[in-house]
């Protein structure tokens, strides 16, 4: 049997036994079922062609009980006749891997999980994601779960978290929230194909290999050190007065690949390689009035990056300082405005890294809603303000009912190749997007 038909068919069973167990009472038990159905389509700007076209139907089970437990099981039937829909499966471990149904489809496991207890504390076993970053989009602290990186960053949800398997405690101790994690699942981010329209080109991202240049195979290392390759995490929060501040600290893979050279029974290739990190950071974040201020700050002292030596790939590890600053505001005229800043800087020392030393990435998004809350239009700018290049993506959303959300909209990039946007200047696009909840 397929790892994904069992380890769905496990937390079905699981979830159905704890609510149908003898002894429990059917009025303390409720349960829902939900069904969400989506279509998505693109068209590229720069040729006409369709860059996406793409249908999703995510089906979603919860149960509750009165007595102190939850649980959810949901999943995803994707089907895209391209190759930037569904994106690759490699990165994934066995017990994560969906099911694939041809080339351009396949069955999902989105979240399998059972929360048990109420106030002060919580224990979540099963596959699940946590966002402990307070910024919208900008992972400073937020690294504990890996993402999905098909549409690069113009996907529907920013950063959009892969769940995986593992517990979660969550207590409050005199005064301070704990919130302690464990995956123990290797699974890291999902790349796109490698012809999908938001395959990096960038060298900054391709261990310095310019976009164009004909490069050996590339291997993705199986991901099955379950214990090995686990990802353990801490948060720990205080409210004091209107504000609220944490401690953040991350032991895992690095979820972004390193290039490594080696050898294949076919001959030579390169190796996506993902060492063990440590994560240590802060946040911040106070009221004041109809405004809210964010900071977050996070140092990573065994960042593996890429470097250019004589040998054709080559990494080692460097120091990593991350910060952000964000402001959210319900301004006059109803418009919600939210501004960020964030700051990535590598202390390269004496070796050169293929990547800038410091990026400083700033984010600006504007949405107001009209008739009702009907219509809303919403706009958002991102620029990497150190290499000068950036994407507006503006978009109109129709809330036709609670059930139905109709949204069109564009994604319009400018920059240079080597950029962190500029990369993707000729996948500017217009798109739509229906979705009707059963």
């Amino acid at each position: 049997m397929h790892p994904g038909f069992s380890t769905c068919a496990m937390a079905c069973a699981a979830i159905l036994a704890l609510s149908t167990s003898p002894g429990a009472e059917a009025e303390a038990v409720s349960g829902t079922v939900r069904v969400r159905a989506q279509t998505e389509a693109a068209i590229r700007l720069e040729d006409g062609s369709a860059s996406l076209a793409r249908v999703s139907v995510q089906p979603r089970f919860q149960v509750r009980s009165a007595k102190g437990w939850r649980a959810e099981v949901s999943a995803q039937l994707v089907a895209a006749p391209d190759e930037t829909g569904v994106g690759s499966i490699r990165t994934y471990s066995a017990a994560s891997r969906p099911v694939e149904l041809g080339h351009d489809g396949r069955i999902e496991l989105d979240r399998a999980f059972v929360t048990f207890g109420t106030g002060d504390q919580r224990l979540t076993l099963g596959k699940q994601s946590l966002a402990w970053g307070i910024l919208d989009g900008l992972q400073v602290t937020d690294r504990f779960d890996p993402v999905n990186r098909t549409e690069g960053v113009f996907g529907e949800i920013r950063p959009q978290r892969l769940a995986r398997w593992g517990v979660r405690w969550q207590a409050q101790v005199a005064g301070t929230r704990i919130d302690a994690a464990a995956a123990l699942d290797p699974t890291v981010s999902q790349l796109p194909q490698a012809s999908g329209a938001f395959a990096p080109v960038a060298p900054r991202l391709r261990a310095g290999l310019p976009g164009g240049a004909a490069t050996l195979p590339l291997t993705v290392a199986a991901r099955d050190e379950y214990l090995k390759d686990a990802t353990l995490g801490l948060r720990a929060s205080r409210t004091f007065g209107r504000s609220e501040a944490s401690l953040v600290l991350i032991s895992g893979p690095e979820t972004e690949p390193v290039f490594e050279a080696t050898s294949t029974p076919g001959g030579p290739a390169i190796a996506l390689r993902y060492p063990r990190r440590a994560v240590i950071g802060a946040t911040l974040d106070r009221a004041d009035g109809p405004r809210v201020w964010r900071v977050e700050a996070a140092y990573i002292p065994d960042q593996p990056v890429n470097i250019r030596t004589a040998q054709p790939v080559a990494s080692e590890s460097r120091p990593r300082f991350l910060a952000g600053l964000g402001l959210d505001w319900s301004a006059p005229g109803d418009v919600l405005f939210n501004l960020q800043l964030g700051v990535d800087h590598i202390d390269a020392g004496d070796a050169d890294i293929v990547r800038p030393e410091t990026d400083v990435i700033a984010t600006l998004r504007l949405q107001r809603a009209f008739r009702n809350e009907r219509f809303w239009l919403k706009g958002e700018i991102l620029g990497t303000l150190s290499e000068g290049d950036g994407a507006f993506r503006p978009w109109l959303e129709w809330r036709q009912s609670d059930d139905l959300v109709i949204s069109a909209g564009a994604d319009l990039v400018w920059g240079r190749e080597q950029g962190l946007f500029g990369q993707y200047e000729s996948q500017s696009r217009l798109w739509t997007r229906v979705a009707r909840t059963f």
